[in-house]
């Protein structure tokens, strides 16, 4: 075993170039795998944080609590925190219209339900909180973040029936202090007035433009959404969580037989980054599909490939002038075995040095 080393060691420093040609293709493959590695792995955690952030980081969202529910609540001892929006009719025009509502508590607003990129939630009468995709589709621009402190007006429209329009009412001016990034929900946008509780017309959508409270109208066609946050939900294991919400909802369910209009948390977040099922014992896992995961992994193919060609392009002009050395050992009286296990610790110092230094770069 020395005396290899030794070989490989003095063949090494009479023909440093070669050495360096062979370990700089395995560095940059090393390097271009690792990369892209951490780049879906990052990729997937941003998403899982965005969708995190939107679904807030452990909450569910009640419908028309009574007064007595609410007191008990605040004053459980797993709620962090309660919001309550109302949703007030719809905005738009005669072919769309988005459920508007507004914050009618202070505190409802830090319950991380929504995602600001530009601005703030409405302070002051005739101020407005949109989605970014509601200035999109009303007026056609690429870039909503330039309509902070424009003034639009919006038709006003009560809840019709089913998927029908509702009677326009009138119209309204408001002054643009916010804007909410759809993400996620960008898909799952209004393109009708509809409902979503089957059969329930009372259920309305949560609201896309956010309005300051004294501009809504609370009448009895108003649906008041109760946010709730539990605490510990964002830092404790999913296991934990789970048990958490699971006794969140047993006991309220069991004594006032109501249940959550929606979910949110680590739960949610982890299903829209990964799609996963189990089983009896076991759990599969499918890496989260965007356009920039893609990118990413026809960069990685790529880079591979290339640096692979590389490498072999570099192999086929050292290994014959290497042959010729290892020739010499055979005629000297090293053995055909011998000969193969130099090459291959040959190429396990090669392949140890090019991932150790590409994992350091």
């Amino acid at each position: 075993m020395k005396t290899n080393i030794f070989l490989i060691y003095k063949y090494w420093k009479a023909n440093k170039s070669q050495f360096v040609k062979m370990l700089i293709p395995i560095v940059i493959l090393t390097v271009l795998i690792l990369a892209a590695i951490l780049m879906e792995r990052t990729e997937c955690r941003r998403t899982f944080e965005e969708m995190l952030f939107h679904y807030g980081t452990g909450s569910y969202t009640y419908l028309d609590l009574s007064e007595e529910i609410l007191d008990e609540m605040q004053s459980d001892e797993l709620v962090q925190e309660m919001g309550n929006i109302a949703v007030c009719g719809k905005l738009g025009d005669e072919y769309r219209q988005y459920t508007y509502g507004a914050y009618i508590d202070d505190r409802a607003e830090e319950l991380e339900h929504l995602k600001l990129t530009a601005g703030r939630f409405p302070s002051a009468p005739g101020e407005v909180t949109l989605y970014d995709h509601v200035l999109e589709d009303q007026f056609f621009t690429s870039d909503p973040k330039t309509y902070i402190g424009k003034n639009i007006t919006f038709s006003k429209y009560d809840f019709g029936i089913g998927n029908a329009a509702g009677e326009c009412v009138g119209n309204i001016e408001l002054k643009i202090v916010g804007i909410i990034d759809g993400g996620y929900f960008r898909n799952e946008k209004e393109t009708s007035p509809g409902f979503i509780g089957a059969g329930d017309l009372k259920t309305k959508s949560t609201p896309v433009i956010y309005l300051f409270k004294d501009d809504c109208e609370i009448n009895e066609n108003t649906c008041i959404y109760t946010i709730v946050k539990l605490f510990g939900s964002d830092i404790q294991t999913q296991e934990q969580s789970d048990k958490e919400f699971n006794d969140f909802l047993v006991k309220y369910n069991g004594k006032y037989r109501i249940a959550p209009f929606s979910s949110g948390g680590i739960l949610n977040a982890a299903r829209t980054v990964t799609n996963f099922s189990i089983g009896s014992e076991e759990v599969s896992t499918r890496i989260y599909n965007s356009d920039t995961m893609t990118v990413i992994n026809y960069f990685s193919v790529i880079s591979i490939i290339i640096s692979a060609i590389s490498l072999f392009g570099i192999l086929f002009s050292v290994i014959p002038e290497r042959m010729k050395s290892l020739e010499i050992l055979q005629k000297i009286g090293c053995s055909k075995r011998r000969t193969a296990a130099i090459i291959f610790m040959e190429w396990l110092i090669l392949l140890i040095c090019g991932i150790v230094s590409g994992g350091v770069i």
